[in-house]
């Protein structure tokens, strides 16, 4: 049987859309409308395409379509905003976290993401038992 490899493709953001990449690293862009809107008018043929999932649609997306993204004054507007109210998550009271405080909030979520796909499969697990 022949071997089958799979490949993530990146792609290369231009320097004034780097955020994109951020802002896709965060799964913040799940429920935040505003940046499901921002992802959304990237390229809404794509979107669709891949679930709804940027970072699938940045390893198909035209490199063409990102350069015209690049200059398109309004596109670059919703990205900041989305960008900002980002920053307003990492941020007490209107103050940017220190790198300990980053880290600790970063362990924080990641327990918690933790512990809530335990329970989700031990859950999982008690059901398909009592079938």
């Amino acid at each position: 049987m022949p071997r089958v490899f799979s490949f993530h493709v990146s792609p290369c953001l231009p320097p004034a859309l780097k955020c994109l990449n951020e802002l896709s690293l965060n799964l913040r862009w799940c429920w935040d409308h505003p940046t499901i809107e921002l992802f959304r008018g990237i390229d809404p043929d794509l979107w669709e395409q891949t679930g709804h999932n940027p970072r699938l649609m940045f390893g198909r997306i035209d490199q063409r379509r990102l350069a015209a993204l690049a200059v398109d004054e309004a596109f670059l507007a919703q990205m900041e905003r989305a960008k900002a109210s980002l920053c307003l998550l990492y941020t007490s009271s209107g103050r940017r976290l220190s790198e300990p405080e980053q880290a600790e909030r970063r362990h924080q979520a990641v327990g918690a993401l933790t512990e809530g796909m335990a329970d989700g499969v031990s859950q999982r697990g008690r059901s398909g038992r009592d079938r």
